[in-house]
């Protein structure tokens, strides 16, 4: 695929890696109209397509870390908007926990409130998140 403009042949999940926000990213995208980053790949994949990205970090004011963590990550919950395209975040890793399970359950109100499917934190049955099935145009996952 050399031509920016062409879509991949088939619709199916897109992963991508590790997308981490940080307080210093709100002066980037300052712009509240700037496209968000996954709304040109989305231009570019099926309608069917599942976008699922690992999300590193958590949106949250809260300002006291999880105490002993020596490298945390959050971003102003307002950034939440720089993943419109995203279907699904994958919550299952070491810095959800950065804030604490109130920055972590802030984060998936945020998150959900955009439009994104949450997955991989908590146990099963307590916030939903543990399993789930997205749909887009016949295609589940």
């Amino acid at each position: 695929m050399n031509d920016p403009g062409e879509k991949f042949p088939t619709p199916g999940a897109l992963f991508v890696g590790d997308v981490c926000l940080s307080e210093n990213s709100a002066a980037a995208w300052s712009d509240p109209a700037r496209p968000g980053l996954f709304e040109a790949l989305r231009a570019s994949v099926p309608d069917a397509s599942i976008l699922v990205g690992n999300v590193e970090g958590t949106f949250t004011n809260r300002d006291r870390p999880t105490p002993g963590k020596y490298a945390v990550f959050k971003a102003d919950p307002g950034l939440v908007r720089v993943l419109r395209g995203l279907d699904v975040a994958l919550l299952a890793n070491n810095h959800m926990s950065d804030y604490g399970p109130e920055g972590a359950e802030e984060t998936i109100g945020y998150l959900r409130a955009a439009g994104i499917a949450c997955v991989g934190y908590g146990r099963l049955g307590e916030n939903g998140t543990a399993s789930i099935v997205v749909r887009r145009n016949g295609l589940a996952l």
